[in-house]
């Protein structure tokens, strides 16, 4: 019996022989140590790896592409963003800031595509799936190197070769899995990755109102900080596989952050600024409040965001890289005879068997389910090792003590993070009693103990005296988190009173509306300025009274941050034109209507005060005079959408030229209209748009006598005439709507 026992040996002689040129490396030793490091990977599991790299290469291909797409045009021309940023109470994108984003996402979308490229050319090569060449070596020959340069290429360009050279020896030295400082690198690159990914996530929390994408960003984090020590104490005696299950893990969590979390805010925004077609949404703060933080947190407008991002992106491409230098493909049957000998087949198939028959015995243990989920993990991930001296002195030991320090520190900082995020969620449910404000927009930022509300509604309805004082205004408003708030609403209000203390405490407020109050005071020390409040782009006046003139805090600063001016129904009276001495020139938006003005003719403060969008609808206006038209330098002016619906205007200047785009004279006296507005008179120059016509868009003059019986669609279909214009109402503030939202908002 003896001999025939010992009939194997020769094969087993030859395996160990046989076996060096795949461990070995002539031309590095650092490829010697790296063998130990490797998983072989079954077929389907092997297949199932290398098309998810393909996959994610290709979306961060194509989404690192269309970024650099998009922020490239915001650099050749004024892009809708530029113009969007300042309306919804932020800096336009800094030109440093875009440049680095550009480059950085040109080189990630490179770096993607060449790894795709790579991935290709090895499987067309060797017809297998497979990373790279160096998977599928030939039989006794040595792995191909990381970076090859060939002598040609090195001859024709010496420099080229001694950098590739110098990049391999660096990688091969510190990065690959075969380095001595494999272990540092990997887990400061996961250190740093879970520090920007907080980063990424704290922005967010402050910025964008509470909801999933805030919770599931959350939980990616706390599972990665978790991930790699779960894996390594589950697979404590195999560290091989515990290092590739714990890189595809922080693989696929990462890809959260880089890829999935910037689609759902671009989404999110596409699906938010399809609102501004309706003309309503900038009287919706909400809206503008959530639009403009969730534009700001999709393109990355600081440094600070823009390098965090750009690191989560290398960390995710190193972690790949890493996780395709270790995973290997499986032999196929012929290399495993041809480098083992005959035998090595059944003795795999053989030991395979004992695997699936020992799990039946696990079956009574108290951790049955744990090791048959290793047994299985197993199965799908043999590695034909060969014995010998250099496997013994390249295996990587245990779970060793250095692990479990830091291991015990990711797990804690994962649970101190689901700590600070509970904590923020109960923050921001906290109820309020019925004399503090409503919050239409909540937030869950961290390691704040106030109240954190972006959108607020005050009734003073709810107040003690309901006349809305500053003493009662600012104790309503005194739990709110200061730098949270950016849209504040006050509402019904007998005697309304804005102190300088409520403005300052304040400081990021977008928006402000004071809808069905009396004004009492609203004094110069109050006034609204870029130093106070540099964001505020809206204010609304909606049914405001006591006011024969605007209030000083409209008027007395000499930097106002105001972009848009609404005042709806009110008792207005006189517009000064030293009101806006003040005010940016120009203006976004100027909607003046339902006012009282004592002169027949346009206000006086409409001469010296342009604005894109200009509405004087509804007011007792009969007199446009030549001045209106004409800017101080004689030049026409311009408008993007001029109303003058509901006047009484019997006639139209006949000698100044002017440009507006879209022109509404509903309901008004007018008989007719020259015909120079819809040519281009000779000598006049052009707009500084692409409109070539004094009138490009129409006129809208239902309900004048302008619209006869056949003159809807005259003047090549720029007379508007249809029913449907002139049964809508009159002027550009959407009253119905408006008055809707504002009930629905304190229900």
């Amino acid at each position: 019996m003896r001999p025939a026992a010992a009939a194997p040996a020769p094969p087993a002689k030859a395996n160990a022989s046989l076996a060096r040129p795949v461990i070995a490396s002539p031309s590095s030793s650092s490829s010697c140590s790296s063998s130990s490091f490797d998983v072989e990977l079954g077929r389907g599991a092997y297949r199932a790896v290398w098309l998810s790299f393909f996959l994610l290469h290709a979306t961060h291909w194509l989404a690192y592409l269309y970024g650099m797409q998009q922020y490239l045009k915001t650099m050749l021309h004024d892009n809708w963003v530029n113009v969007l940023l300042p309306m919804l109470g932020h800096a336009p994108l800094g030109a440093n800031v875009r440049l680095f984003v550009i480059t950085t996402s040109s080189l990630l979308s490179l770096c993607h595509f060449v790894a795709l490229v790579h991935m290709l050319n090895a499987s067309a090569s060797t017809r297998q799936l497979v990373f790279a060449t160096r998977d599928k070596a030939t039989v006794g020959s040595a792995p191909r190197r990381r970076v090859s340069v060939t002598k040609s290429f090195t001859k024709a360009l010496p420099w080229v070769g001694r950098f590739f050279a110098s990049f391999e020896r660096s990688w091969n030295r510190f990065l690959s899995p075969g380095s001595p400082y494999f272990e540092v690198v990997f887990t400061t690159r996961e250190a740093v990755e879970i520090a920007c990914q907080v980063a990424m996530v704290v922005r967010l929390t402050t910025m964008v109102g509470a909801s999933w994408r805030t919770h599931v960003a959350v939980g990616a984090v706390v599972l990665n900080c978790w991930a790699t020590p779960l894996v390594r104490f589950a697979w404590r005696h195999d560290p091989r596989q515990a290092r590739a299950l714990a890189l595809c893990a922080d693989i696929s969590l990462s890809v959260f952050f880089t890829f999935l979390l910037p689609f759902f805010l671009y989404r999110n925004y596409i699906v938010t600024l399809d609102r501004h077609r309706l003309g309503t949404s900038w009287y919706d703060p909400a809206w503008i409040v959530d639009t403009g933080s969730v534009l700001r947190n999709f393109l990355n407008d600081t440094w600070g965001t823009a390098i965090v991002s750009r690191f989560t992106g290398i960390t995710l491409l190193l972690g790949m890289d890493s996780a395709k230098a270790i995973i290997k493909p499986p032999p196929s049957k012929t290399t495993v005879e041809a480098i083992n000998g005959p035998t090595a087949t059944q003795t795999q198939q053989s030991k395979s068997g004992a695997m699936v028959a020992g799990i039946e015995d696990y079956g009574q243990a108290p951790t049955a389910s744990f090791r048959l989920t290793s047994q299985l993990w197993r199965l799908v991930s043999q590695r034909v090792t060969p014995a010998g001296p250099h496997t013994a002195s390249g295996r990587v030991q245990g779970w060793q003590p250095s692990h479990r320090v830091v291991d015990t520190a990711f797990v804690i900082f994962g649970l101190m993070l689901l700590v600070i995020h509970g904590h923020a969620m109960d923050r921001s449910q906290v109820s309020t009693t019925a004399d503090r404000p409503v919050c239409l927009l909540h937030r869950q930022p961290w390691l704040r103990d106030s109240i954190s509300c972006a959108v607020a509604v005050v009734d003073c309805q709810r107040l003690p005296s309901r006349s809305g004082s500053a003493q009662e205004v600012e104790a309503a408003l005194a739990d709110l988190q200061p730098d949270a708030l950016q849209a504040l609403m006050l509402h019904h209000c007998s005697a309304l009173e804005i102190s300088a203390g409520v403005l300052k405490r304040f400081p990021f407020l977008v928006y402000l509306e004071l809808y069905n109050v009396t004004l009492r005071d609203w004094p110069a020390s109050a006034a609204l300025s870029e130093r106070v409040n540099p964001r505020l782009a809206h204010v609304v006046l909606v049914q405001v009274r006591n006011v024969s003139t605007l209030p000083l805090g409209l008027t007395a600063a000499l930097n106002a941050p105001m972009e848009t001016l609404t005042v709806y129904d009110s008792d207005l009276a006189e517009l000064a034109a030293t009101a806006a001495k003040g005010w940016r020139k120009p203006m976004r938006k100027l909607v003046f209507e339902r006012c009282q003005f004592t002169a027949s003719g346009v206000p006086e403060l409409f001469l010296v005060q342009d604005a894109t969008i200009m509405s004087l609808a509804s007011n007792s206006i009969s007199v446009v005079p030549p001045t209106f038209l004409q800017g101080r330098d004689g030049s026409p002016r311009e408008w993007h959408l001029l109303s003058f619906s509901e006047n009484p205007i019997v006639r139209w200047p006949a000698d100044p030229a002017f440009y507006a785009t879209r022109l509404y004279v509903e309901r008004t006296k007018l008989q007719g209209i020259p015909d120079r507005w819809f040519s281009h008179p000779k000598g006049l120059p052009e707009l500084r748009t692409t409109a070539t016509l004094p009138i490009s868009a129409g006129v809208w003059a239902a309900g004048t006598r302008i619209c006869g019986p056949s003159a809807d669609g005259a003047y090549g279909g720029l007379l508007r005439c249809s029913l449907t214009d002139s049964e809508r109402a009159a002027g550009q503030f959407p009253i119905q709507v408006f008055r809707e939202a504002r009930i629905s908002s304190v229900d």
